[in-house]
């Protein structure tokens, strides 16, 4: 049997959303759950290397990609900022593969040739467990998170790093109070996944491949579920972009004209679901409330993103207060390389030097969740600058696949992975999107799938172009054999 690096790709693709559910019934000590936690990551590690070995058997190492030279730029400004800090080389090692550990997905799928079988596939998986995760969330916001999907204590320490996860283990504390984390445990988490999943579906009302009336109406049903999924993980930002994301995707293809009669309807079907099965009254007051201390229906937690009242919070004590001073901070003090890849040292470096400490909140990792900003103080503007030129690269290359692709599964793809690139830039203002794995994990498994169909599409580009200069060299017709001449 012919191993397949694509089998092995889909298959752990599918366990990511259920590994900490699947986990907890494994008779596995505390030591063992807790680096269970990684399996997926060690997996995609050995993969890696599998590959590696193998090319190097066929006298290659690996097939260039359109981020391996910014990608460098970003790893010689890591480095030196690494110096300059004198960052220790473990948590500075660290916060760089939180940063870039799925990245390796991108290249072991760049490398491998895939077939619209695969395409399918994975088209299918998002489709279908997105519906999944959405149902559970749903159900998760009228019953409560049951035992069942509540992931079991654990310390683990990696790199000199020590993490906890501890958050469901006790009484949902951390989250919002009705939200749903589906059988990913943590609801910001899901709202990332299911946004992705909500990406990949869009483009299937766009009949690039041609579906009858039945799995149309079953595609419907599937958006709603998935939409409510996001709405039941009570991450305001999420709805708002899963909302955005309908009009990029139809933006993109050039089909506004199809969006009423699709999108709209349905994104009103939800609304009026919402509106109908919401359980807990409606909150009229327009003081602000903190949705993990009071319960709230979805609808309420989402419009709440629009009131003055969290406008005023954020700007005192949240993201606002981050974007008003941290950021003009940051460049004032010109920080072009950055603190150093250690992101809790290198926050803390911020707070001290270039805040004098001035922050109305004890945690000032909270600034993190303005990631760029984040970003910023740990790489500089330099190396957010490379980062963004990054995704422009994978841009272009998607864009270039979506335009001269003949298959009809890569032009969802494609699609898809577009609307991801420009939700991204917003996205990652207000959630990390890059180190939480739900999000990085499916960003660079599609990445990696419109690579190969992009090197593919380049090669065959070349060989017509070398059997046009051929022709030309020997004064053939198109409808002439190469053979003959």
């Amino acid at each position: 049997m012919k191993f397949k690096f694509s089998t092995f790709i889909l298959l752990f693709a599918i366990l990511a959303p259920f590994d900490l559910l699947l986990l907890k019934f494994l008779p596995l000590g505390e030591k063992a759950y807790g680096y269970g936690r990684f399996f997926v990551e060690f997996a995609m590690y050995l993969l890696f290397f599998m590959l590696i070995l193998r090319n190097l058997v066929h006298g290659k190492l690996f097939t260039r990609t359109v981020i391996d030279v910014p990608l460098l730029f970003f790893l010689i400004v890591s480095v030196f900022s690494i110096v300059i800090n004198r960052v220790p080389i473990g948590p500075a090692m660290m916060g760089w593969r939180d940063l870039w550990r799925w990245v390796l997905l991108f290249y072991i799928l760049a490398n491998l040739n895939l077939d619209d079988k695969f395409h399918r596939r994975i088209i299918l998986m998002f489709v279908v467990i997105g519906c999944v995760q959405g149902l559970i969330a749903t159900t998760q916001h009228f019953v409560g998170v049951s035992d069942i999907f509540k992931p079991r204590a654990s310390t683990v320490e990696i790199g000199g790093k020590i993490t906890n996860y501890k958050v469901l283990a006790t009484d949902n504390n951390g989250f919002e109070k009705g939200s749903g984390v589906g059988t990913i445990t943590d609801a910001v988490q899901l709202a990332t996944y299911l946004l992705i999943c909500l990406s990949v579906l869009i483009p299937l009302f766009l009949q690039y491949v041609r579906t009858g009336m039945v799995k149309r109406f079953g595609n419907y049903i599937i958006f709603i579920a998935i939409m409510l999924g996001i709405f039941m993980s009570y991450s305001r930002v999420s709805v708002l972009f899963a909302l955005l994301a309908i009009f990029i995707t139809y933006l993109v293809a050039k089909e506004l004209r199809r969006l009423f009669p699709i999108a709209i309807v349905a994104s009103l079907v939800i609304v009026v679901s919402l509106a109908f099965i919401a359980t807990v009254p409606s909150n009229k007051s327009s003081t602000y409330y903190n949705p993990r201390l009071k319960e709230t229906s979805p609808i309420d937690n989402f419009t709440q993103l629009f009131s003055s009242e969290l406008a005023e919070k954020s700007i005192q004590n949240s993201r606002g207060f981050v974007v008003e001073n941290a950021l003009p901070a940051l460049i004032k003090s010109l920080n072009l390389i950055g603190y150093g890849p250690d992101v809790d040292n290198s926050l803390l470096k911020l707070v001290q030097r270039d805040l004098d400490n001035a922050t109305p909140f004890a945690n000032y990792r909270i600034i993190n969740d303005v990631y760029w900003i984040g970003m910023i103080t740990c790489y500089g503007l330099i190396g957010v600058s490379i980062f963004i030129y990054i995704l422009y690269r994978l841009f272009k290359m998607t864009m270039y696949v979506y335009k001269n692709t003949e298959s009809p599964y890569m032009k969802i793809l494609s699609l898809a992975f577009l609307t991801i690139l420009i939700i991204s830039i917003p996205y990652t203002a207000v959630i990390r999107t890059f180190v939480f794995r739900m999000f990085a994990l499916y960003f660079w498994l599609i990445a990696g799938i419109v690579a190969s169909e992009f090197r593919k599409l380049k090669e065959q580009t070349m060989i017509e172009a070398e059997e046009e200069e051929i022709r030309e060299q020997y004064n053939l017709t198109k409808s002439e054999s190469l053979i003959s001449a």
